[in-house]
C-alpha cells in the first residue's frame, strides 16, 4: 500500500496486473483490476468546497487500515464500496461512511449475485448524514451468464435490495443488453436507471425493449417496439408499434420516447407513431 505521508490524498490499489490511480479529488475515479471484476466506477455527485474535502480527506485516512488488510479480489472490491461510501457526495453535505461490518453486507450481496462487475455507481438521496444512498452495481450473472443490474439502498446502515434486471426486466426484447445499454441520469436527490435491449437475433427492426426506473418512486417503467412492414418499400421504411406501461405518466413517456429516439435498433424514427428531434 502506498505511504501515507507521500501519498496524502490518494490512494492506489494495486493488482497483479494492472493498477490505476484513485484519486480522493476529481468529479470520478476509475479502477482497474483483473477479471472478474473489470472496470469499477464510483463517482461523486454534487458540488463541494474546502470543507467536504478537509471532511472526505479525514474518512479516507480513516478507512486506509482497514483498506491495507484487504489482499484477495473480493476485498479488492470492498475497498472499492468504500471510497464509493466516502465519495458519494450530496450538494450540501457528505454522506456517512457505512461500518465494516455494513461494507461486508454489501460484498455479501454482490458476491452473491454476481460473476463479474463492469460498473458501480453511488448515489445520494438525502442531506440527512445517516440517510439514504444507493448502490447500481452493472455486470454479469454469476453462473448463467448474461448482464444483469442490481440496485441496492442503504438507510441508516441498513442495506437492502431495491431493485433487480433478473426480476424486472426478464422479457425476451431484454435478453440482449448489457453494460453499454445502461444509462444513469441523475437529478437532486434522485435518478433514473435506463437500460434498452432486445430480442435474440431481432435487434434491429425487429422487437426492441426500453425500461426506467426511478430511484425516489421506485417505479419500473417500459416501452416495447416492434416493427412491422419490413417487406413493404412502397412505404418508404419501416414502421413501428409502441406499447407503453399502464402506468407510464407523461414526464416518464417523453424520457422513453426519447431513448426510443436515439436507440440504434430504429433504423427510420419516421416510421415511429411520436415525433423525434434530428439525431
Amino acid at each position: 500500500m502506498p505511504d501515507r505521508a507521500a501519498e496524502k490524498n490518494r490512494l492506489i490499489l494495486f493488482s497483479n496486473q494492472t493498477h490505476r490511480r484513485v484519486a480522493a479529488h476529481g468529479p470520478a475515479t476509475t479502477l482497474r483490476v483483473p477479471h472478474p471484476f473489470h472496470s469499477l466506477i464510483v463517482e461523486r455527485v454534487g458540488d463541494h468546497g474546502p470543507a467536504q474535502d478537509r471532511l472526505r480527506d479525514r474518512m479516507l485516512s480513516q478507512y486506509i487500515d482497514a483498506v491495507e488488510q484487504f489482499s484477495t479480489m473480493t476485498n479488492i472490491l470492498r475497498c472499492v464500496i468504500v471510497i464509493g461510501t466516502m465519495m458519494s457526495f450530496c450538494p450540501a453535505i457528505a454522506q456517512a461512511p457505512l461500518p465494516v461490518s455494513d461494507l461486508r453486507s454489501i460484498a455479501s450481496i454482490v458476491e452473491r449475485d454476481f460473476g463479474s462487475i463492469d460498473s458501480i455507481r453511488t448515489i445520494g438521496m438525502t442531506d440527512d448524514p445517516d440517510g439514504r444512498f444507493d448502490l447500481i452495481i452493472i455486470g454479469s450473472k454469476p453462473r448463467e451468464g448474461g448482464w444483469r443490474v442490481e440496485v441496492l439502498s442503504a438507510t441508516h446502515h441498513k442495506v437492502t435490495p431495491l431493485w433487480d434486471s433478473t426480476v424486472d426486466a426478464k422479457e425476451p426484447q431484454y435478453l440482449n443488453s448489457g453494460s453499454k445499454s445502461v444509462t444513469v441520469k441523475v437529478s437532486d436527490y434522485d435518478y433514473d436507471l435506463l437500460i434498452e435491449g432486445c430480442a435474440p437475433h431481432l435487434c434491429v427492426d425487429g422487437v426492441s425493449g426500453f425500461l426506467m426506473f426511478t430511484g425516489r418512486s421506485g417505479k419500473t417503467l417500459k416501452a416495447e417496439v416492434v416493427a412491422r412492414d419490413l417487406n413493404k418499400p412502397s412505404l418508404g421504411g419501416p414502421r413501428y408499434d409502441v406499447k407503453f406501461s399502464n402506468n407510464t405518466d407523461d414526464e416518464s413517456k417523453a424520457a422513453l420516447e426519447k431513448s426510443i429516439c436515439q436507440s440504434r435498433t430504429i433504423s427510420d424514427v419516421a416510421g415511429l407513431p411520436f415525433s423525434c428531434q434530428p439525431r
